[in-house]
């Protein structure tokens, strides 16, 4: 089985699961080049080999036995390896774990097969959908859209989530994304950071959104979503 794992965070997280420690594994690709991603190095195409299955399990055995029993999956884009990352879940399944899974919500095809088999699922929202292209380089708006109404109408646990850049998500651009996502029970708003490794380089040094903007975005959203929670704030 080629399961598509190209790392695996050393230690466990008590951020990314909610409410758990976990193990996190990264798969590698992406289909988007958002310029602010901490996870430059996983961006491009498909690697063409990925840890090998001895790998996957001893990590498994390493936190289970360190009391650890979710998992989650993250990128990357996990969607881009299709019937991999659906083996992948039933991998981490059958060894106990409750599964997480991260994703853009591009492939709205694979993420039909992939959320009923996961335990919850994250879906970044960037901007308005309609500016995605600019933004994103994704240039399929009705993908994203597509995934969303999926996660919204079928109920099975997820969450959305936003990094809110202070010069990008004006009041204009929040109000259509509130308007894009009328109905979600929740979403997370994530503030900027800046960092050395950030794919635009012009953001690596840029201030990290500022809390009034944060306060602003939470405010706005909150006229369109159920409930909209800053993340550490």
């Amino acid at each position: 089985m080629n399961l598509p794992v190209t790392a695996i965070l050393d230690d466990i997280s008590l951020l990314d699961y909610p409410g758990r420690p976990a193990m996190v594994l990264f798969t590698g690709g992406c289909n988007l080049r958002c310029g602010y991603c901490h996870n430059a190095s996983l961006l491009g195409s498909i690697p063409s080999s990925f840890l090998p299955e001895e790998d996957i399990l001893k990590a498994c055995k390493r936190f289970g036995d360190s009391w650890t029993d979710a998992a989650v999956i993250t990128g990357g884009e996990p969607t881009l390896h299709g019937d991999s990352l659906l083996d992948l879940i039933d991998f981490l399944k059958d060894y106990g774990f409750s599964v997480k899974l991260d994703t853009n919500g591009t492939l709205p095809a694979v993420l039909r097969k992939a959320v009923p088999l996961v335990d919850y699922t994250a879906m970044d929202i960037k901007c308005p959908f309609e500016d995605y292209p600019e933004f994103t380089g994704c240039t399929d708006r009705n993908a994203v859209r597509e995934s969303f109404r999926y996660l919204v109408r079928e109920g099975y646990p997820h969450e959305f989530r936003t990094t809110i850049l202070d010069f990008y998500h004006t009041d204009e651009r929040l109000e259509r994304l509130g308007e894009d996502i009328r109905g979600a029970d929740r979403l997370f708003l994530q503030a900027f950071r800046p960092g050395t490794r950030l794919l635009d380089k012009s953001l690596r040094k840029a201030p990290p959104a500022s809390s009034e903007r944060m306060l602003t975005a939470k405010g706005i959203l909150e006229k369109y979503v159920g409930k909209v929670i800053i993340r550490g704030g």
